[in-house]
């Protein structure tokens, strides 16, 4: 069986000059997006710059600078946050949205005031969560208090009712680099610890848990305490899934929240804190992204090492869980 990650990217052997010139719509047959997304993938010294010339540039189509700015948000570079926060104010929908996602992965302070003050798109939900989480990700990435994300209480998390056990097993550093290669790029700004990475497996799916390196008093501030990989089997890379973050709930707990890259909180529980390591317990939210779950354990933040005693997944959807809309058929005439 052939997989599309086994196929040879075509644009591989084209050179630098003609990446940037498809970028520029003066290459015939090179699609302008797939040439932005190689010259990033490429960690090119001219990416930066060519990725924020197409940000800026009102005259470029929204789709193309869509996918400008969620590459802008995969590394830290010179000239991408400006960017991304002019984009901010004069792109169209599709462009707020992205350039918001990637703020909150890469943007500073600056950035957060920026975004606090956009205007809310209360008609388009999309927009407003993403510019809503983006200033929720910057406050957690920073310790900053700020902007915390809204934990539902557990009359809103899912029972399982046909669970199966979660395998999980620590995973060497090296084994990470091999697996997850572009682990830096789908995190830019959180520094995750591979020495306490875990691998999770239930049935077809593969999960990596990175926690953060250093997470300085829980207790007394919020952070993104660790990131969640899952490999995309279509194509053969393991994919931000999601960010797991804590706040402070009172003197010995913690709030733990379980949130997808595009601000959805799936994941709710709480952590106490101990001595040395932090007992935690955390479950699944009625909503149509995944199966009821039930993962505890305890996290040691100084060895940056988090140890599962109990990690439950139901076979399938709950029988009351919501599900996804149904897409219809367009009847044409």
């Amino acid at each position: 069986m052939t997989h599309q990650y086994d196929v040879e990217r075509p644009l591989e052997g084209l050179r630098e000059e003609a990446l940037v010139e498809a970028v520029e719509g003066a290459a015939v047959g090179i699609g302008r997006a797939e040439a932005l997304k190689e010259l990033a993938r490429r960690r090119s010294p001219r990416a930066a710059v060519v990725l924020s010339a197409v940000l800026l540039d009102d005259a470029v189509p929204a789709d193309v600078r869509a996918v400008a700015a969620v590459e802008a948000g995969k590394q830290v570079a010179p000239g991408s946050e400006p960017a991304l926060v002019a984009a901010l104010g004069s792109g169209p929908s599709l462009v707020v949205r992205r350039a918001a996602e990637a703020l909150g992965r890469i943007g500073g302070r600056e950035a957060l005031q920026v975004l606090r003050a956009v205007r809310t798109h209360e008609d388009e939900p999309e927009v407003a969560r993403a510019v809503s989480f983006a200033r929720s990700l910057i406050s957690y990435r920073l310790g900053l208090g700020s902007d915390l994300v809204e934990t539902p209480g557990t009359a809103d998390m899912l029972e399982l009712d046909d669970p199966v056990d979660v395998q999980g097993e620590p995973v060497a550093p090296n084994a990470v680099e091999q697996m997850a290669p572009q682990y830096r790029l789908e995190v830019p700004s959180v520094p995750l610890s591979l020495q306490g990475a875990l691998q999770l497996r239930c049935g077809a799916n593969e999960f990596l848990v990175l926690p953060q390196q250093a997470v300085a008093d829980p207790g007394a501030r919020n952070a993104v305490v660790a990131v969640v990989l899952k490999r995309a089997q279509s194509l053969g890379y393991f994919a931000l899934h999601l960010y797991i973050l804590s706040h402070p709930r009172d003197e010995r707990t913690l709030a733990v929240s379980g949130v997808r890259p595009d601000g959805t909180v799936t994941h709710a529980g709480e952590m106490l804190l101990g001595a040395r390591e932090h007992p935690f317990r955390i479950r699944a939210l009625d909503t149509p992204y995944g199966p009821p779950v039930d993962i505890q354990g305890h996290i040691d933040f100084a060895s940056q090492r988090i140890v599962l005693t109990k990690a439950l997944v139901n076979r399938r959807l709950s029988r009351s869980q919501r599900r996804g809309q149904v897409p219809t058929k367009l009847r044409i005439g």
